[in-house]
């Protein structure tokens, strides 16, 4: 991949905003990677860090069917937490490689058009399906682990995602961003739960 990136003119790499804690250690570790090597070429490198995905939850809707819960993560209800629907992290994407006076290494986060808990987040989607009760369930470390390892993940990649979800709780991640006019988009929660019906 290196060498790929060094013949290229301009690079847009889109990763996550827990890259904006640098001594964080969790799965973030090989993105973060990533990001060094990228600064030592010769392209006009943009890194767009986002927050958690909208459609996260589209894969969550099977969840909400048969067990009519929403869950999926061991991440606390009560954490809020940046949100962003991903066709406002592409028209960031164009806005940033059609800039004629990007600096060499540059950074945009795109956090979403507002804070929103993971219970918040239950309420807005339950309301779209006559569902307004939905509650998020929070999985126990070892179960998600066992699950995320059920589904064919290795052992370190579902233990990434176990530090990832324990930092996410004690506030080292979402507890440091703050929205501003540079890193809010207008996608609202409540656009996607029409694709949640």
């Amino acid at each position: 991949p290196y060498q790929c990136v060094g013949r290229c003119r301009c690079v847009l790499y889109s990763t996550t905003l827990q890259l904006r804690c640098p001594r964080l250690v969790c799965r973030s570790d090989g993105l973060r990677e990533f990001e060094q090597m990228l600064s030592q070429t010769e392209a006009q490198v943009t890194v767009l860090r986002a927050g958690f995905f909208f459609q996260n939850f589209l894969g969550m809707a099977g969840t909400v069917r048969q067990h009519g819960i929403l869950a999926g993560y061991p991440i606390r209800a009560d954490i809020p937490m940046p949100m962003v629907d991903t066709s406002d992290i592409a028209q960031v994407a164009v806005e940033e490689l059609l800039r004629t006076d990007a600096e060499a290494f540059n950074y945009r986060e795109v956090a979403g058009p507002a804070l929103h808990t993971l219970q918040k987040a239950a309420s807005i989607l339950g309301s779209a399906i006559d569902k307004p009760d939905l509650t998020w369930v929070q999985f126990p470390y070892d179960d998600a682990k066992t699950a995320m390892q059920g589904y064919g993940f290795s052992e370190s990649v579902a233990q990434g995602f176990i530090d990832f979800a324990k930092r996410a709780n004690d506030l080292s991640i979402w507890g440091q961003v703050t929205l501003t006019d540079h890193n809010r988009t207008s996608t609202s929660l409540e656009d996607l739960a029409r694709q949640f019906v």
